[in-house]
């Protein structure tokens, strides 16, 4: 939600104004985009004078390189980016993966059951056994099974797949 906002600063016979463009981000949390002018009031003799001043800032780069910088701490701080990037490749790497950000998992968006890629996995269970179920059963470690179990709970929570019992 794009909003303007005025900040008055009143010094004596001074008044400072400052229109600002805001996006909000939470209800405790806003980030300026632009800065688009500041007015200053004086008094010169009798009169009242607005001393205007414009900066011309392109709308929205600083939310936008804000949100890409956050991305690139957030999302590819684990990513290993080849060096044989030059500092502009780079640049149009990152600006590429935050602009299809939603195709990757992140903590608070993990990767779940996707809505119209459902498939059947068929097992074999009659003979000839394949060769994994040929082998014999061995024990695992409690470490091992821990992991697992652990694993397997995530996936259950995303979706992507489910427990069943002997009925179905």
């Amino acid at each position: 939600m794009i909003h303007r906002k005025i900040l008055r600063k009143y010094e004596g016979d001074l008044e400072h104004s400052v229109k600002i463009r805001t996006t909000e981000k939470s209800s405790s949390e806003e980030i300026i985009n632009i800065l688009e002018e500041v007015t200053t009031r004086t008094r010169v003799g009798s009169s009242r004078v607005n001393l205007t001043t414009r900066f011309n800032t392109p709308s929205g780069v600083s939310s936008v390189s804000l949100e890409l910088e956050k991305f690139k701490s957030k999302q590819l701080n684990e990513a290993e980016i080849s060096l044989h990037l030059t500092d502009k490749q780079e640049g149009e790497l990152s600006a590429l993966l935050y602009n299809h950000k939603e195709a990757f998992a992140s903590d608070t968006e993990p990767l779940g059951e996707i809505i119209g890629h459902e498939f059947d996995i068929i097992l074999n269970i009659e003979r000839p056994y394949p060769p994994l179920l040929r082998r014999p059963t061995y024990p695992t470690s409690p470490k091992s099974r821990e992991a697992l179990e652990i694993h397997i709970e995530e996936l259950v929570d995303l979706g992507v797949i489910r427990k069943f019992g002997h009925n179905e």
